[in-house]
């Protein structure tokens, strides 16, 4: 769960979701909302920030997990959207999203503008090994369909991606569409060097950051590969930061490889610790099934790591191509940690790169796009909201 309220009626969050994330709307609308499921508890785990803030609060909606927690937990779920939400209140939707899809449709909801930050594709998302239900043929089809309905019906949608997602999902015609990621990349995070790989000595430290609550990162996929390279000789660490209720099958997968000395597992931590982790690293991987564009490789990017991915969702807008393998596997993935750990100047061009690319994320020239998608999501609903009221 991503968040939890605790009895002083503070919301609380181990990811990304903090105050900082929820400013970028402060920037044009006086106040934010977000309804999300929360879950009360005595107190939150450790490690764990404040989601809420100044002008920024919660509608709690139902913990449920799974679709037929869903089901039981619909009617109260429109309940709460009814009373929480008002007329007069500008709706952006983060998609694909089983909530978004109940906001949208939820009663005195009908003829009202919405916009849409389209963050992930529910096609690739549900395919074999990304997500674990015997429903996940079903899941792929019915949320692509419901995608491409709301991103034609949507007022203004904006995509992470510069054209990847923009292809499957299009616009309706009179739609205002901006492409801009979620990631929270302040300029002096920027590494102002790229790294220069000499002699290595030592172990070469691998690092990888990811949701362990579905198994669509891949992890299992970059432990066998870990096991092939050091079956060939090579002396490998690998960090895994992330936490999920797959963890302990990692865990185990870990344990059936003998990795246990080679691979640790840190579960949630700090944005800081991130980045100082990303720092003493010198190879960043990302072996996911699916994926919109993923903000650890973005970050990756703006530390000077080289990185390596897969052909999924977004991430070759972010990767070169000779850095990219297939998802799933393992051997070619193997095969490319091998090949650039072997030469040192080919590492140095990828951290060269990567940092110049990282560039393109960066506050300064995110922000003025979200900001002008925040106003025109603004104007549209303040012009609904004057036209509703007009005299008939």
């Amino acid at each position: 769960m991503r968040f939890v309220r605790t009895p002083d009626g503070r919301v609380w969050t181990p990811g990304v979701f903090t105050p900082d994330f929820w400013a970028r709307y402060l920037d044009v609308f006086d106040e934010v909302l977000v309804a999300a499921r929360v879950l009360a508890r005595a107190r939150p785990q450790r490690d764990w920030v404040r989601a809420d803030g100044d002008r920024i609060a919660f509608l709690d909606l139902p913990p449920y997990r799974g679709p037929r927690e869903y089901l039981r937990s619909r009617r109260r779920l429109g309940a709460i959207l009814r009373r929480g939400l008002r007329p007069e209140d500008a709706i952006i939707l983060r998609v694909p999203s089983q909530i978004a899809l109940a906001i949208e449709k939820s009663p005195g909801r009908h003829g009202r503008p919405f916009a849409l930050e389209v963050v992930g594709d529910p096609g690739t998302t549900f395919t074999k090994g990304g997500v674990s239900h015997p429903l996940r043929w079903f899941f792929r089809l019915w949320f692509g369909i419901q995608l491409r309905r709301q991103c034609l019906r949507s007022c203004g949608v904006a995509y992470v991606t510069s054209g990847t997602l923009q292809k499957r999902y299009p616009a309706g015609s009179g739609a205002m569409t901006a492409a801009y990621s979620s990631i929270d990349l302040p300029d002096d995070r920027i590494s102002s060097a790229p790294r220069i790989h000499g002699r290595h000595q030592g172990p070469y430290r691998l690092i990888s950051v990811g949701s362990m609550e579905q198994p669509y990162k891949g992890f299992d996929v970059l432990l066998d590969a870990v096991a092939r390279c050091m079956s060939q000789g090579w002396d490998l660490e690998l960090e895994i930061l992330g936490e999920g209720r797959y963890r302990r099958r990692m865990e185990s997968l870990r344990s059936v490889l003998g990795l246990e000395r080679r691979v640790i597992f840190r579960g949630h931590v700090s944005g800081e610790t991130v980045r100082s982790r990303m720092d003493a690293a010198c190879l960043f991987i990302l072996p996911s099934r699916t994926e919109g564009l993923p903000r650890s490789v973005i970050e990756a990017m703006a530390s000077g790591l080289p990185c390596i991915g897969t052909r999924v969702g977004g991430i070759p807008e972010l990767l070169a191509r000779e850095d990219l393998v297939e998802p799933g596997n393992a051997s070619e993935l193997a095969e490319k940690i091998m090949e650039v750990l072997a030469d040192p100047s080919r590492l140095d061009k990828m951290s060269y790169r990567n940092l110049r690319e990282a560039g393109r994320f960066a506050d300064s020239v995110l922000r003025v796009r979200r900001s002008e998608f925040y106003r025109y999501v603004k104007r549209a609903t303040l012009d609904w909201v004057t036209n509703k009221e007009k005299p008939q």
